[in-house]
């Protein structure tokens, strides 16, 4: 089953159409024009006087486009992820960052013990972002747990997850499936009753964006169908030709809508 989950990542992010170079720019620019990477500062700087110095580790990385953002902001960065295609990618994107960058890949439900005295209680911050809601049965609530293990007494994690009543999402991922579009595996989002059941306690969180989730789920999903498209032949033929089509979206902005019809909740909970 491990090695059916990590031939499936790689898979995912082997087909990844994005170039280092539009993953570079994006994570640059999001310094100063992201209402998402501002509202997680806000939360960080809330428990923390700085984020300069903050060791962060974020677990089911991928490439670590989060955490890279918190790198250029003077974090120490860790990745952890399972899939060997996307460390490379990951490598090749910190190298361009100029972001030192400590890489682990591994299962996380199964760390060998010389990595968990490396890891575990090391880390102010443990951050994930679409990694939880991949679990089903035991590690669904396990993985909520797997987080804390990293953190120092004080430590805060930070749990990005689907939103189990966002309408587009919802839709999104039923048409998905139905057309055999879909490509990330199992995938089971999450309510907050559910998750405050797990934790014991309901957790502090904010919804990402409506207008974002807008974008994303109707301008953003409909543009890579027309990229698709366009680029049968050569997708077909296992190339991934480079480009991106952008149709006009709303501009972002924040909404009373956020916390219950956003794609995703942002999580933050105690060690």
């Amino acid at each position: 089953m491990a090695n059916e989950e990590t031939k499936l990542w790689d898979d995912v992010w082997n087909k990844n159409i994005e170039s280092i170079e539009q993953v570079y720019l994006e994570i640059k620019n999001s310094l100063n024009n992201s209402i998402a990477l501002q509202l997680l500062k806000t939360h960080i700087l809330k428990r923390f006087n700085q984020i300069d110095g903050l060791k962060v580790i974020e677990i089911g990385a991928g490439y670590g486009r989060t955490a890279a953002k918190l790198g250029l902001l003077g974090a120490d960065i860790t990745l952890l992820d399972n899939s060997l295609e996307a460390k490379k990618f990951a490598e090749e994107l910190y190298k361009k960052l100029q972001i030192p960058l400590n890489y682990y890949t591994i299962n996380l439900f199964n760390i060998p013990e010389d990595i968990q005295k490396k890891l575990f209680n090391k880390f102010d911050i443990c951050i994930s972002f679409g990694l939880n809601e991949h679990f089903d049965e035991d590690k669904r609530k396990e993985i909520w747990y797997i987080h804390q293990k990293f953190l120092k007494e004080k430590g805060l994690a930070i749990v990005e997850v689907p939103n189990a009543n966002c309408i587009l999402y919802r839709l999104w991922k039923f048409f998905a499936e139905r057309f055999n579009a879909w490509e990330v595996g199992f995938e089971k989002p999450f309510t907050i009753s559910e998750i405050t059941k797990i934790l014991g306690y309901k957790p502090e969180y904010f919804g990402w964006s409506f207008y974002g989730t807008i974008n994303l789920y109707i301008f953003d999903k409909i543009s890579r169908v027309i990229y698709n498209l366009i680029h049968y032949h050569s997708l077909r033929r296992g190339k991934n030709p480079e480009g991106k089509i952008n149709l006009i979206g709303f501009k972002l902005k924040r909404s009373i809508l956020d916390n219950y019809q956003s794609g995703s909740y942002v999580i933050f909970y105690n060690k």
